[in-house]
């Protein structure tokens, strides 16, 4: 099992379009809230994101192709239909996107900046 932890520009899409997005946290029932919006998010999912937990929760999502370039960018296509990709859209030194196990003996997989790494923590 891996979680992926993305602090760069993503989408999850499936047949229909966009499900989510980096930025539909902001969105609630097809409202815009900006950034300092505090209300609880679980009562308050948009349709696309009730879409997503949907997807999620119905059962394992299994990787079934990955495809990835030089810049950081991934695309990571699931069995139920719906894929994920992971953008990194600056050119700062910081990480974009991290692989990680849930078994602590798996090193981790890292990709920030100008390069990409491996790492044990």
């Amino acid at each position: 099992m891996f979680a992926i932890h993305a602090t760069c520009g993503w989408r999850i899409v499936d047949p229909d379009g966009i499900i989510a997005g980096t930025y539909d946290h902001y969105i609630v029932d097809g409202e815009q809230c900006g950034p300092d919006y505090t209300k609880d998010g679980a009562k308050n999912l948009s349709p696309r994101n009730k879409k997503l937990y949907s997807h999620l929760h119905s059962a394992d999502l299994i990787v079934e192709r990955i495809i990835a370039d030089n810049l950081g960018s991934v695309h990571l296509s699931f069995t139920m239909d719906c894929y994920l990709e992971l953008i990194p859209i600056d050119s700062l030194n910081e990480v974009h996107w991290r692989l990680e196990s849930t078994q602590t003996d798996f090193v981790d997989f890292v990709v920030e900046g100008n390069r990409t790494e491996r790492t044990n923590d």
